[in-house]
């Protein structure tokens, strides 16, 4: 007997049931339940069901799962979101943001994916540095300014380069060149006197180191007897070695 339930095609089931074994009374019973379930009870013969479409970009033309499409990951960067209006336009500052820049050239927006998070931008120095920032760099180089006077004061003072005293001498020496160059001057000084001085010194010192005339012979059988002599000694540490071995 076929049916049909909500358009599709049903059929009748038939059991099977054990009867080997088992006696009269619960033979009777298992054909009673049988007759019955077979009566009431029907299945589909095709059921079609139309399924969505697979989530791992399988189809029939591939079986290549693309597991980019199995998960749709939360887009973190939220820079354009946070600073944009719905219609595309920049968000401006409120008055607790534009008093941060005042006083720190910096402002900070909350998070929309992380609670408790801020994003912070920091304005380019040329635009705004802050009042806290200009005075850390006041404060710097006053402090800079100090160390200067007290460790320098001095020496731009009486210090022979760089200083008061300097000055003074370069002023000194200048009007005495431009008088010099105007009506001349008599030189009391000779240039390179002291490299005359040092190469006669180094003259005089090769003389007393050079043998006299009469002393060059004996001072050449001196000089013949040096090696004679190292020989001996190193033969005497030879044989004080072996004596100590």
């Amino acid at each position: 007997m076929n049916n049909y339930f909500g358009g599709e095609k049903t059929i009748s089931i038939h059991f099977n049931t054990p009867t080997s074994g088992v006696s009269t009374d619960i033979a009777d019973i298992q054909n009673y339940i049988r007759e019955k379930a077979e009566k009431k009870l029907e299945q589909c013969k095709t059921f079609e069901i139309s399924l969505p479409p697979s989530i791992t970009g399988i189809t029939s033309e591939s079986n290549k799962i693309e597991f980019k499409s199995l998960f749709q990951t939360p887009t973190l960067n939220e820079l354009e979101t946070i600073s944009t209006n719905p219609d595309g336009s920049s968000l401006k500052l409120n008055e607790e943001q534009l008093k941060a820049v005042r006083q720190t050239g910096e402002f900070e927006v909350n998070s929309i994916h992380f609670p408790g998070q801020r994003h912070r931008w920091r304005l380019s120095n040329l635009l705004q540095s802050g009042i806290q920032s200009a005075n850390e760099v006041l404060y710097e180089e006053l402090s800079g300014a100090l160390y200067m006077v007290i460790m320098y004061a001095r020496d731009r003072i009486i210090s022979n380069c760089f200083s008061f005293k300097a000055t003074l001498r370069s002023w000194k020496h200048g009007v005495v060149s431009l008088i010099d160059a105007l009506i001349g001057l008599p030189v009391v000084y000779s240039n390179g006197i002291d490299s005359q001085v040092e190469d006669e010194r180094n003259k005089f010192l090769f003389i007393e180191l050079s043998p006299h005339e009469s002393e060059k012979e004996m001072h050449d059988e001196f000089c013949a007897q040096i090696p004679i002599l190292l020989k001996m000694m190193a033969e005497y540490n030879k044989y004080i070695f072996r004596e100590k071995q």
